[in-house]
């Protein structure tokens, strides 16, 4: 089973290379939803903020792209 405790850099490099098909989509959003998780209460508030919009941003593109 894959590791999805990614650090946020890879997840960047993640969304902005290979964002093409809704599956990509889904993969990064499962593995910010597990990064989300994992992290706990070691996150600033601002850290959870910047994560939860990438989120949410990703999200959007993926309804926006559902037939």
């Amino acid at each position: 089973m894959p590791d999805w405790r990614l650090n946020i850099s890879k997840i960047y490099i993640i969304l902005f290379m290979s964002l093409i098909s809704q599956q990509d989509r889904e993969l990064a959003i499962e593995a910010l939803d597990f990064y989300l998780f994992s992290k706990g209460n070691d996150f600033t508030e601002a850290k959870r903020a910047e994560v939860n919009a990438l989120l949410n941003w990703i999200k959007i593109e993926k309804s926006k792209h559902e037939h």
